[in-house]
Parts: C-alpha cells; structure tokens; sequence
C-alpha cells in the first residue's frame, strides 16, 4: 500500500476532508494565505518539476482562478 493510499484511508476512518495537491492549493487560496498569482505559479512550477495534469485539468484550474474572488 502506497502512502498517500493509507493516508486517504485513515481521513475516511477519522471522517477527515481529504485532498489533492490542487485542493491544497485552492485551500491555501480561500484562507487568503496565498494570492491568485501566488497559486498560478505553484501550479505552473510543479508542472515543471514534474507534477503532471492534463491539459483539460491545466485549464479548468486556470480557469477557477481566474473565476475566483479572492
């Protein structure tokens, strides 16, 4: 069993909000700890360093930020 496996399994258990790398980011974005730009580049910097999205997930994100209030 992979970690991240056991760890989705144990917020099931302990009815914890569990998410990816872009709920974090988005998280981080509402709480107000991090700006749009701030998010944009996350993103964008672990796609390059290896992180992969689809195209169609790249857009979609691209697009919640820019639809976001924050």
């Amino acid at each position: 069993m992979l970690v991240f496996d056991y760890a989705r399994m144990v917020t099931e258990v302990e009815d914890i909000k569990c998410g990816g790398t872009i709920y974090l980011i988005f998280s981080l974005l509402e709480g107000g700890m991090i700006t749009k730009r701030e998010a944009r580049e996350i993103v964008d910097g672990i796609i390059e360093k290896g992180w992969f999205c689809s195209t169609y997930l790249y857009a979609r994100i691209l697009r919640r930020l820019e639809e976001s209030l924050l």
